[in-house]
This record gives C-alpha cells, structure tokens and sequence, in this order.
C-alpha cells in the first residue's frame, strides 16, 4: 500500500472503525454532538458518517503512513444532499486524525488535498464547521481555516460556531 493520501473507500472499513475508537476513547467529539466512548459508536460512525458518503461517491480522503489509516477527512457535496443548491459547494466535513499524529500537519494536507479536488470538480464553495473543543483554540482555528481559504484561493463563505451552554 502508498503510503501518503488517498481516497477511502469500502475496504477501509477496519481501519476507519478503530480510528474512531481510538479518537472516542481520547474523548474526541468526532460527530457534531458527543457520543460515548463504546466500540458499538465507532462502528456506527462508520455505518452512518462514513458509508454512505462513500456510497454517494462523494469526496473522502484518509492519510496513511506504514499502511496505517492515520487520518481522514471527507464532505458531502451539494449534488448529494436532498436541497437544491443555487451553486455547486461542499457541506460539512469531517476531519479524524489519530490522537499521536497531531499536531504533524495531516489534518492540514487532507484539508488542502481534498480543496484541490472540490477545485477540479468546479466546487468553489465550502461550508464547514470548526468546533469550539478544537485542540487550538477557536480563534486559531478561524485564522487556519482562512489561511486554508486564502492558500487555496477558495472563498470561505460560512463559520459555525458551537459553544457549551451550563444554563438548565
């Protein structure tokens, strides 16, 4: 197997279901509202997340090294989704890296990878999340997603912000 950057796809099952369950037992928010830390999830992110982005054909990359899946990140893009868009774009996106390779740069090269393949798809337009339990701080986290914009020459058109809220 090439070590590096590739797409994923149905015989990377395995390898996508114990990088979730690696990131879940770090307690990892890999979803857009938490999920326990259980075997049965990380399957099921797989089966829900992952899968039918696979099955719909849309983008979806994993980073490996020593043939070992290190890292993913995918989209749904808008010919998928059940909307009519007024314009091509990406939506959402999904970056797992493996807890002892962060901080190396895969979740920045999967990023830039998969912008130039939405680019070579004519997909100019990506709406995408950065959560505020990101590892670097929010803002930080804003001012890479620019700097990915700008890098890219991609227009970033939406920031999501998702904060805790303690009042019952």
């Amino acid at each position: 197997m090439r070590d590096g950057i590739r797409p994923l796809n149905f015989e990377d099952q395995k390898q996508i279901e114990n990088l979730a369950w690696e990131c879940l037992q770090n307690k990892d928010n890999i979803t857009v509202f938490p999920i326990a830390p259980t075997k049965k999830n990380s399957q099921l992110f797989y089966r829900l997340e992952i899968f039918p982005l696979l099955l719909s054909e849309n983008p979806a990359f994993g980073f490996f090294s020593k043939g070992e899946l290190q890292g993913l990140y995918c989209c749904t893009i808008s010919s998928e989704c059940e909307y009519e868009t007024q314009y091509p774009l990406a939506i959402g996106g999904i970056t797992v890296v493996r807890p002892s390779q962060r901080r190396l740069g895969i979740g920045t090269k999967l990023r830039n990878h998969l912008i130039d393949h939405l680019k070579k798809m004519k997909i100019e337009r990506f709406i995408f999340e950065i959560k505020a339990d990101n590892t670097a701080s929010f803002s930080n986290a804003i001012n890479v997603a620019k700097a990915i914009g700008e890098e890219s020459n991609v227009k970033i058109i939406s920031f999501r912000g998702e904060a805790a809220n303690n009042v019952y």
